[in-house]
This record gives C-alpha cells, sequence and structure tokens, in this order.
C-alpha cells in the first residue's frame, strides 16, 4: 500500500517533508516523485496552478492549500485510474478548489492565458512530443506567468542497455534529454528565463519503493518493471548518466505590472552553512582563505539583486545547523566535509564547495531582475590585535 515505508522515502528523498505527506491523504502518493515543485513555484493566494501528470493527487493537494479558496489547482493526467484516484484523493482531504482532468499534456482542455503557473513532477521526460508540450503550456500561460517543474534530464548519453530498456523508459530515465537540449525546446517555445538545474537528488532512491515502476505513470506490470529497474540501478550508477533537475521559465509579460509581480514570485533565500571561522565571513585574520574574499563579493551582489542572504558560522551560530533537519543530517553522514552547504528556498544545492558567481545566478534566478555584469569585490583584512575580527 502507499503506507509502505518506501513510498515514504522517495518522496522525503526529493523533497517533501514528513508534514506535508502526513496532511495528505496516503493514496495521493505513490512515490512517482523527482522533485517537489510546489516547495519552488513561489504559490501564491489566488493563483491558478496547473499541475501536468498529476497522477495520486500529491501536488495538486499541496498547491490547493498554497493558493488557497480563491485560487485554484488543476490536474492533468491522460489515465482514467490517475483521475479517479486523484478526485477521491481531493474529496477525502477536502480540498474543494482541487479539479482533475482527463488529457493529454500536449491538448490541454484549458483556454488560452488561464495559469499563472505550471508545474510537474517527471512527467515530462515520458511524452514522447515534448516541444508540443512546451508549446502547449505557453498557450496556457497568462503572460509573466512561469514553469516550476521537477523532471530527469541527461549530464551524459546513456549505455544502451539503459536507453534500450523498456524499464529505464518508464523509470523515467531512457526517455529523458540532455539539459542543453531540454533548455533549448524550452526557448523554443518561447519561453525566457530558462533554468535548468541539477538537484543533485539521488535517483537511486527509486530501488526503495517495492512493486513500484519508479515514476511510471500507466498500465506498466509494476513488479516486474521495478524489478528490471531495480536491477539496473544496481547495475549502473544512473547519478552519473541522469539528474533530477528543477526547471524554471517564463513566459514573457507583456506589461510592467507583469513584471513586477514576476520579480516578486521570483524572489530567492540563500542560505550558507559555513565552516567554523573566526569571524561571519571568514575574510579576516592571518591566513585568509582565497576563494572567501571572492565568494563574499558574490553574495553581496546577490543582495544587490534582491536575492535574501543569510550566513551561518558553525563556530558561532550552531542552533542554525541543528534547527534544519537536511543541514543536520548532511553533517551527520559527512561531519564536517559537508561544509559549506548551501540551500536555496529550502533545498540543499551544495555541499562541500563553495559555488561559483555564475552557479549562484543560476540557482537565484538573477538574470531576471538585472544583468550579470554588475561587479563587487571584497577584500580580505586584518581586523583586531588578533588578526580576527
Amino acid at each position: 500500500t502507499n503506507e509502505h515505508a518506501g513510498v515514504k522515502a522517495v518522496a522525503e528523498a526529493f523533497g517533501y517533508t514528513p508534514e506535508e505527506l502526513a496532511s495528505l491523504p496516503a493514496e495521493a502518493n505513490m512515490g512517482l516523485s523527482c522533485g517537489n515543485p510546489t516547495a519552488t513555484a513561489h504559490l501564491k493566494p489566488g493563483e491558478v496552478v496547473v499541475d501536468l501528470g498529476s497522477g495520486g493527487g500529491i501536488d495538486v493537494l499541496l498547491a490547493a492549500k498554497k493558493v488557497g479558496p480563491t485560487g485554484k489547482a488543476i490536474g492533468i493526467d491522460m489515465t482514467p485510474e490517475m483521475v479517479g484516484r486523484a478526485n477521491a484523493a481531493a474529496i477525502k482531504a477536502g480540498a474543494v478548489n482541487a479539479e482533475f482532468h482527463l488529457a493529454r499534456m500536449e491538448s490541454m482542455p484549458l483556454a488560452d492565458g488561464s495559469a499563472d503557473v505550471i508545474i510537474s513532477n517527471c512527467v515530462i521526460n515520458l511524452a514522447p512530443d515534448k516541444p508540443a508540450v512546451f508549446r502547449e503550456m505557453i498557450r496556457v500561460l497568462k503572460p509573466g506567468g512561469r514553469l516550476a517543474i521537477s523532471d530527469i534530464a541527461l549530464k551524459q548519453a546513456l549505455p544502451d542497455e539503459l536507453a534500450k530498456s523498456v524499464a529505464a523508459y518508464v523509470g523515467c530515465i531512457a526517455g529523458a534529454v540532455p539539459i542543453a537540449d531540454y533548455e533549448r525546446m524550452l526557448r523554443d517555445a518561447g519561453f525566457e528565463a530558462v533554468q535548468v538545474v541539477d538537484s543533485q537528488k539521488d535517483l537511486s532512491a527509486y530501488a526503495k519503493v517495492e512493486n513500484q515502476s519508479g515514476c511510471c505513470e500507466s498500465g506498466c506490470s509494476a513488479s516486474e518493471v521495478h524489478s528490471e529497474l531495480t536491477t539496473l540501478i544496481e547495475q549502473f550508477d544512473v547519478n552519473h548518466f541522469a539528474a533530477s533537475v528543477r526547471v524554471f521559465a517564463v513566459k514573457p509579460a507583456t506589461t510592467t505590472a507583469a513584471l513586477s509581480h514576476l520579480k516578486e514570485t521570483m524572489m530567492t533565500i540563500l542560505q550558507v552553512f559555513d565552516k567554523p571561522m573566526c569571524c561571519s565571513t571568514g575574510i579576516c585574520g592571518p591566513k585568509v582563505d582565497p576563494v572567501l574574499p571572492t565568494f563574499a563579493s558574490d553574495l553581496a551582489w546577490l543582495k544587490d539583486h534582491g536575492v535574501a542572504v543569510e550566513r551561518f558560522n558553525l563556530a558561532q551560530q550552531p542552533q542554525a545547523f541543528v534547527s534544519h533537519a537536511d543541514v543536520k543530517e548532511a553533517i551527520r553522514e559527512n561531519h564536517e566535509v559537508a561544509l559549506p552547504l548551501v540551500r536555496i528556498n529550502g533545498e540543499i544545492v551544495s555541499k562541500g564547495v563553495y559555488p561559483s558567481r555564475s552557479q549562484l545566478a543560476s540557482w537565484c534566478g538573477v538574470s531576471l531582475l538585472k544583468p550579470l555584469e554588475v561587479t563587487s569585490t571584497v577584500t580580505a583584512t586584518n581586523c583586531g590585535p588578533t588578526g580576527c575580527c
């Protein structure tokens, strides 16, 4: 059943909190995720959000809570079984602002310019005609509307055994396209500010679910597919070839109001958890890591672009490291090697290294606000009689 520990383990591995899962009917979560798009979509009360490949309804029900009674959450799925299951879950959850339609992603029964946000969770990779899906998305979105998608994309070509495997296809691996192709197809459809970001989630989590076929959404033999998929995951390091990605893009806004709304909805919170240092930035004292002044400059630059930056030093703010469960777990597993650790909007995006400015810009979406040519500098100094602030 969907109370199986493996189903919950997959959902939590890809970004759902235990509290979110506990708030939903068990049948809404089928362990078919490769991310949590509602965590990164910045949904606002009153918005209309459309979920493509809604399955058991987990993301629609979470979105319905976020957009509230003045908003609407709409699920699109191609199988009657999934639509029936999701409707039952919505009734059980009392989600009166949720609805589900039996339709294909390439032909949604929705009016032009009717949605504020489109989300999807590990389904686009299954579409045989991805450009058609992206064109339909841009038709349905309002000007200034946005995408927040979790999906699988390729980092490099798959070995033949994976590329030709039916199990790997319904397991959301073999149907995936390279990250660069994903970005290109979105731009060709008319989207702007396209970002396809590796979330660094472990795809081998799919092997935890018994009798489950990865992210398969349609009538496959679950036990046989799961068995073959588990064998492939054990044989190949799928994380070497494929990635769970977060996809962001925007339909061009045509009015000043739409642009202003876009800026508001894309506001980002960046948190840095540093190793023990004598001061908050580590750029004081006689032995300064040369990476730190550059990183401090990059954070100052991000602040100038409207990103909310928070920085925590293990020596001075240890409570911050234990108050975030994922940070605490990363340190438990990897000790101080996990530091520095970077979180974007509550999700870990980097461990053990200081990211470059271009990586930070991509993750934070600052290109939506200002060009990258702005530069700032922060220099290392010796301060105080001991050379430490």
